[in-house]
């Protein structure tokens, strides 16, 4: 577990500590962290073995398919047009511009 939090820590440029294992598979981790500036990030990390890595491959591939828009379009706010927020926008407390 810390060496996620330092990998992603490293990553995203900030210091991150707390871990709360939010569960995961037998393929990844996820974990919560706090941020040192307070906040929260949410972190999953995959293993190396062989199932893990085509986890994250078929995971990968599915998230550049969605911002691509390969899956239709998004529904947008009929006030505003935005792309409403994701279930991580949600978690995060983000709100659509009109809103």
């Amino acid at each position: 577990m810390e060496a996620i939090l330092r990998a992603a820590g490293k990553v995203m440029g900030v210091e991150l500590s707390d871990p709360a294992d939010l569960g995961g598979s037998l393929r990844s981790t996820v974990l919560r962290c706090r941020t040192a500036e307070g906040g929260s990030v949410i972190v999953k990390a995959y293993g190396t073995g062989p199932e893990a890595l085509r986890g994250f491959t078929a995971e990968a591939r599915r998230t550049w398919r969605r911002f691509r828009g390969s899956n239709g379009p998004r529904p947008t706010c009929s006030r505003c047009r935005a792309t409403p927020p994701s279930a991580a926008d949600r978690a995060l407390k983000a709100r659509l511009p009109c809103h």
